[in-house]
């Protein structure tokens, strides 16, 4: 009564004129001034358009719509500066969080009736006694709970005086509860109140002033409590039947006020020792350690699980993992900590440590072996290939002339082999780095048809098998960025395999640029085919087509698994299409970066 109405003032007003508003409601933040005139330096443009408005006190809490800043709701006094409860905080941070949750529906809906079916959703999700008083005390408004819990409908219960929900027997102490709440003389009073068939049921009820249909209402909030003390019956069974470390704490004094037996049998303090004691001190907590834990737990107001270590009476450490919370029991607040020994999981995790720096060095030790491996194979392997690749010019004998060459081709196999273990050994370890440059297609088209080539020259098919080459000429002339060497690595795999596969006829060399900057290169041929039911077991590790010992093609399986592990680092794949008698056709797809400089 004799406030006017201010809406008019707030209209359109710029956010750039108010920072510290905005950014304060931006980070999720409350804004509770108790009074105005006190406000920071900083929200000068804020204070001087409150004070204007003669505010003298504001609660305001921001509405987030899927992470972004809608607008805020508050509370404010005009005749008194005053500090806001915990009721004004429960009852707004409950309609902020139903209107939150309202508008987020309604932006997808019809954009009729917002502020109804907002505040609507608010009274229907709430399970207290929702009822809005008009400044006499009348209902205009209840919630579905009162219907349904309550008994009444809207003609019974619209237009009556909120005292008639009260037995005869405690009205007049109704009324002079709800006038203390008025008079901020009180936060909330327990009453029971009357069900339609005149049963009692114990409520709570706390009354804030706030506007209903741009008329100031009263908001009461009724919280049955007549199965609290068989609440707290039940938690105290709960309490002292849970298997790990439970604790009740004075929040003003920080002294345990009840302890279960698990407290008793893990840290061996008797009864005595245990309540009325420090609990930080009990514990051996170091004042370092208890000012973190008390730093989080005042952060948030609780904390889960924490990892730390407390000791047993004998002086025996203790690991374990802290959770707490606060808790309302005989309207006093405590500390629920909840502690869970972890010393046997500390202790596996230790030995997994151990276990796995011993597999790391084991693996760092079997790189190194495969490494000198590889250089001691190699070395003599290539004097052998290289002399066997000179004998045939040395001599006109025509024997030491054919075991000349088959001691070159087994040499050329066995260097295969010794290169594909020492991929997979660092395949296994995950050590497919790439490296990228950039390069012009047509320099990786013309080294890969040299490749093809060179490796069918050296091959005793050079007769049989024709060649061809297929690549549009404005593909050459692009400049890429993608790590050329596994390009080549892959695609020799794929050569290498169509030659040994084919007898006669042809292999072709076909790269596409594809749509969104994806490559393909493709090698086709007219060998033996492979049926579809093999078709996916030949990327697997150690497998072919013929895995039988009589096998007629060399090799030990592993190329064209370590070609698609290659493919797939790269962000591509290596694709099959096959037919016995007739032929494969494997495509080699992957993505690739243009580069800025291209030629023209």
């Amino acid at each position: 009564e004799g406030v006017s109405p201010q809406i008019d003032i707030l209209q359109d007003l710029p956010l750039t004129q108010f920072p510290w508003w905005i950014k304060k409601l931006s980070d999720g933040e409350i804004i509770n001034i108790s009074d105005v005139s006190k406000m920071p330096l900083e929200a000068s443009a804020e204070k001087e358009i409150l004070e204007y408005q003669s505010v003298k006190s504001i609660f305001v809490l921001p509405v987030v719509i899927k992470q972004s800043l809608v607008g805020f709701i508050g509370f404010d006094n005009v005749l008194s500066t005053i500090d806001w409860s915990m009721d004004d905080i429960d009852l707004l941070s409950t309609t902020v969080s139903v209107f939150s949750y309202a508008l987020d529906r309604q932006l997808s809906e019809q954009e009729l009736n917002k502020s109804y079916l907002n505040l609507r959703a608010y009274f229907d999700l709430n399970s207290d006694y929702v009822m809005i008083l008009n400044e006499q005390g009348e209902i205009v408004e209840v919630n579905n709970m009162v219907k349904e819990k309550l008994g009444y409908q809207n003609k019974d219960i619209i237009g009556k005086h909120v005292l008639m929900l009260h037995p005869n027997d405690v009205r007049e102490s109704a009324a002079l509860n709800f006038e203390a709440l008025l008079d901020n003389k009180s936060s909330s009073f327990t009453l029971p109140i009357l069900t339609k068939n005149g049963k009692q049921v114990l409520v709570e009820t706390s009354i804030t002033k706030g506007v209903w249909n741009d008329n100031p209402a009263l908001f009461s909030i009724s919280k049955d409590i007549s199965e609290k003390v068989f609440s707290e019956e039940k938690f105290e069974k709960i309490f002292q039947n849970i298997p790990i470390i439970a604790t009740l704490t004075d929040l003003t004094t920080n002294q345990y006020t009840e302890i279960n037996s698990v407290f008793y049998e893990k840290l061996g303090f008797t009864i005595n020792e245990a309540i009325g004691s420090n609990a930080a001190k009990l514990l051996g907590l170091e004042p370092e350690i208890c000012a973190q834990l008390s730093s989080k737990f005042a952060e948030k107001g609780f904390m889960r699980d924490v990892e730390t270590v407390i000791y047993h009476k004998d002086g025996t450490p203790i690991y374990v993992l802290l959770s707490a919370a606060s808790i309302y029991l005989l309207d006093k607040k405590y500390r629920l900590t909840l502690i869970t020994d972890i010393t046997e999981t500390k202790k596996n995790e230790q030995q997994l440590i151990e276990a796995k720096l011993r597999a790391e060095e084991s693996d760092r030790l079997k790189s190194a072996f495969l490494a000198t491996m590889n250089h001691e194979l190699r070395t003599p392997l290539n004097h052998i290939i290289g002399f066997s690749d000179m004998l045939p010019d040395m001599t006109e004998d025509a024997s030491i002339k054919e075991f000349s060459k088959l001691i070159h081709k087994s040499g050329l196999n066995l260097l295969n082999i010794i290169e594909d273990i020492f991929d997979l050994a660092m395949m296994d370890q995950s050590k497919v780095r790439l490296r990228e440059e950039s390069v012009y297609i047509r320099d990786i088209y013309l080294e890969l048809k040299k490749q093809l080539q060179e490796t069918l020259s050296e091959s005793d098919k050079a007769n049989d098998i024709q060649l061809e080459y297929k690549i549009n000429s404005n593909v050459l002339t692009k400049k890429i960025i993608t790590d050329k060497s596994k390009v080549m690595q892959v695609v020799s795999n794929l050569i290498n395999n169509a030659i040994k596969f084919t007898h006669k006829g042809k292999i072709s060399l076909e790269v596409i640029m594809e749509a969104d900057n994806m490559l393909s290169i493709l090698i086709k041929d007219t060998g033996v085919g492979i049926a579809e039911n093999k078709q996916d077991i030949i990327f697997e590790f150690f497998r072919q087509v013929d895995d039988s010992h009589t096998r007629i093609y060399e090799g030990i399986g592993i190329g064209l698994a370590i070609s698609q592990k290659i493919a797939n680092v790269m962000g591509g794949e290596i694709s099959l299409k096959s037919e016995p008698g007739v032929g494969s056709e494997f495509k080699f797809t992957f993505p690739i970066k243009l580069h800025n400089d291209q030629l023209i």
